[in-house]
């Protein structure tokens, strides 16, 4: 298997232990550095992200 970042699927790794699934946490690593605002309509992933980011989050 050749990954594309190794660095960001062991940091998504690393926050499954905090409860977030690998999906979420992958697509919530590499919003990382991009943007100000994290939005998510599951609002039980927005307050993990909440919790595991430095994101302000939005949630519709």
């Amino acid at each position: 298997m050749t990954l594309e970042d190794p660095a960001l699927a062991a940091a998504a790794l690393d926050q499954t232990n905090d409860g977030i699934n690998f999906a979420h946490a992958v697509h919530l690593a590499r919003a990382e550095g991009c943007a100000a605002i994290f939005a998510s309509v599951d609002r039980r992933f927005a307050r993990l992200a909440k919790r595991l980011s430095r994101f302000g989050l939005f949630r519709a």
